[in-house]
């Protein structure tokens, strides 16, 4: 059961599966000067915004959001290897927070937080 009105952990799941799938297309990058970026529509806009603020307002970070943000536009083809590597070295290191009840890496939150602004 999801907190957050529309968006569930499996939403986040296929989000983050999307994201890793399309990364490596030049056509994201492109896509990138859009409103939101085409994968995140798998998922209820409304949610994602919600977990994105809850995490730049609890933990601003906007270096760490920034950071996040640059490997996704940039369009490398490591970028979503780079982005799991950060989150998995995140839990590793028990990095953890909470956004809306969620334990995320702080690598989730951060790419949470880029798409917030973005969508």
């Amino acid at each position: 059961m999801s907190v957050l009105p529309g968006l569930t952990r499996r939403d986040v799941i296929r989000l983050v599966a999307a994201m890793a799938a399309a990364i490596p297309s030049a056509a994201l990058a492109e896509a990138l000067d859009a409103d939101c970026w085409p994968w995140a529509a798998a998922v209820d806009l409304d949610g994602l915004r919600s977990l994105g603020e809850g995490y730049r307002s609890t933990y601003g970070d906007a270096t760490g959001i920034t950071e996040v943000d640059a490997l996704l536009t940039r369009g490398e083809a490591n970028a979503s290897a780079a982005i799991q590597r950060l989150a998995a070295a995140d839990y590793e290191a028990g990095r953890l927070v909470t956004v809306a009840g969620w334990h995320v890496s702080r690598t989730e939150g951060r790419l949470f937080a880029a798409l917030a602004a973005r969508c």
